[in-house]
């Protein structure tokens, strides 16, 4: 997470792409508007609407694009698309304590915290167990 959050995009590069998204909409509009001109002229009605209906989807999915991508670009706050980081805290620290409660019930842990190893059953007490 840490590295994620060291590491963001660089600066340059998400202006580069705001940048071209709001060329792209305004060449759209741009575009919408010399066809729009053209059908009124021509009394088109329908093509009219169309130009109005396709410069207002295609500008509001450049947009929304742009603006999931400005959410998840910190995936660690408080918004609803974010990680549960609580989740997760709790997530460990149940992680933890079973960690702790299977050491002391562990025979390998002897009663002041250290290792030892316990004698294999069978074994001759003068050979090294392998």
């Amino acid at each position: 997470m840490n590295m994620y959050l060291d590491t963001p995009l660089p600066f340059g590069y998400v202006h580069l792409i705001t940048l071209l998204v709001n060329v792209q909409n305004l060449v759209m509009a741009l575009k919408s508007g010399f066809v729009f001109a053209q059908h009124f002229a021509l009394a088109q009605h329908f093509a009219m609407a169309q130009q109005v209906v396709t410069l207002g989807v295609v500008v509001a999915v450049y947009q929304g694009i742009l603006q999931i991508a400005c959410v998840i670009a910190n995936p660690f706050g408080d918004n609803i698309l974010n990680f549960p980081i609580a989740g997760y805290m709790n997530f460990m620290a149940k992680t933890v304590d079973a960690m702790s409660r299977a050491q002391n019930e562990c025979p390998v842990v002897a009663e002041n915290g250290r290792l030892h190893h316990p004698k294999a059953e069978g074994l001759d007490s003068t050979r090294p167990a392998r």
